[in-house]
């Protein structure tokens, strides 16, 4: 085996290693991202059993999960499947990734500026459609920082690798790169638009005035709770307002807030504002 050969395994085998590590991080955005946690704090992973901070002799991408056999060096606990199948999936990835980008070449080293930009902007995209699939499928959401974000990395990427939009240069690879995510944002906006004015509008006619109350503790959301057949049901404030110009109308036959008390009024409750 000459130079080049032993260069380009090593090239393959960097490759692997880095699309697992970043499965390894790409398990900490799944966990902490929809749950409101920083993702850089804690530094460290910890075990969900007895909270060891994970050292990084045991957190080796692939290698620690097999060698530790699924479990907890420090209390034994199971440490779940997944997290090793999202490090081995997202090489996998990687590495299909950038044997793609490189094309049949033997040699790739000459042209690493061109399939570079290429290989790194594919990297981008599979850790983003990665993390967003399994959080989709633990929370049925997609956060902004996936979507938004990936749109506005989408739209950098496109300038900084043109050959990704079939372009050969780099402000064409942008506008069209724009033009499209701006096509798919505003068909996305229409139909939620289109859906708030045909199933959005809801009407309920109680038979006999329902007590009703918004309390708000802390810097916690508020929660609107409605008596219904004798029982108080609560309903989360973002299940009720995602956007500004969302509004609860209602008609009251006493309304009381704080120390003040109106008869016969109609109140209107946006995400932020009451009025009377």
């Amino acid at each position: 085996m000459d130079r080049f050969q032993l260069l380009n395994l090593l090239l393959h085998v960097c490759v692997v290693m880095v699309g697992a590590g970043i499965g390894s991080f790409l398990n900490v955005v799944i966990y902490r991202l929809p749950i409101g946690k920083s993702v850089n704090n804690p530094k460290r992973s910890f075990c969900f059993g007895c909270g060891y901070q994970i050292p990084w002799y045991h957190n080796l991408p692939l290698l620690s999960w097999l060698l530790l056999r699924g479990k907890c060096a420090n209390c034994g606990s199971r440490i779940a499947f997944r997290y090793f199948f999202v490090e081995a999936l997202t090489a996998a990835l990687f590495y299909c990734a950038f044997i793609h980008a490189i094309g049949p070449t033997t040699n790739p080293w000459p042209q690493m500026s061109e399939w570079g930009p290429v290989v790194v902007s594919l990297w981008i995209f599979l850790a983003l459609l990665v993390s967003g699939t399994f959080i989709d499928i633990d929370h049925f959401i997609l956060p902004h920082e996936i979507t938004i974000g990936g749109a506005v990395v989408g739209i950098v990427c496109s300038f900084w690798a043109p050959s990704l939009m079939e372009q050969e240069t780099n402000l064409m690879g942008l506008c069209i790169s724009f033009l499209s995510a701006a096509m798919g944002l505003g068909l996305l906006w229409s139909v939620v638009e289109i859906g708030k004015l045909a199933f959005g509008r809801l009407k309920h006619a109680f038979e006999s005035p329902a007590p009703w109350n918004i309390k708000q503790e802390g810097d916690d959301p508020p929660v609107f709770t409605v008596r219904i057949d004798g029982e108080d049901v609560p309903h989360a404030w973002e299940e009720i307002f995602n956007r500004d110009k969302d509004r609860l109308v209602i008609t009251c036959e006493e309304l009381e807030v704080n120390d003040r008390t109106w008869k016969n009024a109609i109140t209107e409750v946006t995400m932020d504002v009451l009025r009377v």
